[in-house]
């Protein structure tokens, strides 16, 4: 056998293992990132005081926390529309982007375009962050559930990994809560898969 026959075969067996080796460490890390859960907020037992949004009258209200460019919130907004869906009109949903950078204003966002299209929710633009700190939310994805009385019945994410939608506790919790009130759990929470709302302080 040729030298340069002998040299290439071992080196060709090196590149193949290093490559498997990349593959299997890159699904790996994307798997522990996929199902790596935000910072949760803990918010008060009831509607928050003078909050800067108003709450629903005689329905449940769901508050849901949003970064304009969060591309795992995608996932969020489709698992919103499955609940709109089985909840309308029992429920109302307040949206709360989160919009301190004017340079790239939340309105611009793909994700904002995309939640201005689905019926019966409403858009709010938290310029300086204090609507969502009221609400305690932390993570983009959050959600906050309220009764028509006020009180908090659930706390989380509504997707069960980062950007993927499909079957999940917050979801199946929160259109039970509406759909059958006497049989949900009074207090109900979740990971929530998403983008830090705020940079973290220096």
């Amino acid at each position: 056998m040729p030298v340069s026959a002998r040299i290439k075969k071992p080196l060709l067996a090196l590149g193949i293992a290093v490559w498997l080796g990349a593959a299997i460490w890159g699904t790996k890390w994307l798997t522990e990132y996929s199902f790596s859960p935000g910072a949760s907020g803990q918010p008060a037992e009831t509607w928050p005081e003078n909050p800067g949004v108003s709450r629903a009258d005689g329905i449940a209200t769901l508050v849901l926390a949003l970064h304009p460019e969060c591309a795992c919130s995608e996932a969020t907004l489709s698992e919103l529309g499955v609940i709109l869906t089985e909840t309308t009109p029992h429920l109302r949903a307040i949206l709360i982007f989160t919009d301190a950078d004017p340079a790239r204003p939340a309105s611009a966002s793909a994700l904002f375009k995309t939640a201005q299209t689905m019926p019966g929710v409403t858009l709010v633009r938290d310029r300086d962050g204090e609507i969502l700190k009221k609400f305690h939310a932390l993570t983009s994805g959050e959600a906050r559930l309220y009764s028509p009385d006020g009180t908090l019945h659930f706390k989380g994410g509504i997707t069960g990994s980062r950007g993927h939608p499909g079957e999940n506790p917050g979801r199946a919790h929160i259109i039970a809560a509406i759909r059958y009130p006497a049989a949900a759990p009074s207090s109900f929470s979740t990971p929530v898969f998403g983008c830090a709302l705020f940079a973290a302080s220096p």
